[in-house]
C-alpha cells in the first residue's frame, strides 16, 4: 500500500507516498455462413465476460493494496512523531514494498489483461512501481530515526527527501488510473476508488 508536496509536513499524504479476439479464417459453407452472425454475438458476449473477470481480479488487487496503504499511513505518522512503534516501522514499509512487488507480478500475469484498457494497466503498474520506491525510501528514513535518535517531523532526513519524488509520481499515476478505473468499475458493480485509497 502506501507524501506529496512534502516540504510542509510528514503526514500530508504518504502516497501522495501506483484483445483482440483472434478469428480463425476458414472456408464457410452456405449453412455455416448463415450461422456466422450468431457466433459473432456469442464471441462478443465471451469478451465482455472475460473483461469483467479481469476487472474483478484487479478489484481484488486494489483491496489488498488498500490494506497496505493503511499500514503505510500509520507508519509514516508514527515515524513523524517518534511514536511508540518506531522500532517496528521499517518492517511495515518493507512489507508494503514486498506486497506491491507481488501485486505487480499478479498484474503482469493477469488472465484477460489485454481486454482491459492498456492505459489503465500502465497507470496502475506505474503507481505501484513508484510506491515501491517510496516505501523503500521511507524504510530508510525510519531506520535513520532509530539509529541517530528520532527527531519529530524530520523532513530533512535523506531517506524522507528521497521518498518525495516517487511518492509524487505514485500520486499522479494513481489519479490517472482511478479516472479510468471508476468508469470501468461502475459498469460491473465493482468498488470505485479515490487515488489516496490504495
Amino acid at each position: 500500500m502506501v507524501v506529496g508536496a512534502a516540504a510542509a509536513a510528514v503526514v500530508l499524504h504518504p502516497f501522495s507516498h501506483h484483445q483482440t479476439l483472434a478469428s480463425a479464417a476458414s472456408t464457410l459453407t452456405p449453412s455455416a455462413s448463415r450461422s456466422a452472425p450468431g457466433k459473432a454475438t456469442e464471441s462478443a458476449t465471451d469478451t465482455a465476460v472475460t473483461e469483467q473477470r479481469a476487472a474483478t481480479s484487479v478489484a481484488g488487487m486494489l483491496a489488498r493494496s488498500g490494506s497496505d496503504r493503511t499500514a503505510i499511513v500509520n507508519a509514516v505518522s508514527d515515524v513523524s512523531r517518534c511514536g511508540p512503534d518506531l522500532a517496528a516501522d521499517p518492517a511495515v514499509f518493507e512489507q508494503a514494498a514486498s506486497s506491491r512487488r507481488s501485486l505487480l507480478g499478479s498484474l503482469a500475469s493477469l488472465p484477460g489483461r489485454d481486454l482491459l484498457p492498456a492505459a489503465l494497466i500502465t497507470d496502475l503498474t506505474d503507481a505501484w512501481q513508484a510506491s515501491i520506491a517510496a516505501d523503500d525510501d521511507f524504510a530508510r528514513w525510519a531506520d535513520d530515526e532509530i539509529a541517530k535518535g528520532c527527531v519529530v517531523n524530520d523532513t530533512r532526513d535523506p531517506g524522507y527527501q528521497a521518498a518525495t519524488t516517487p511518492d509524487n509520481e505514485a500520486t499522479a499515476a494513481k489519479q490517472a488510473f482511478v479516472a479510468q478505473w471508476n468508469r470501468l468499475a461502475a459498469g460491473y458493480g465493482l468498488t470505485q476508488y479515490q487515488w489516496n485509497q490504495f
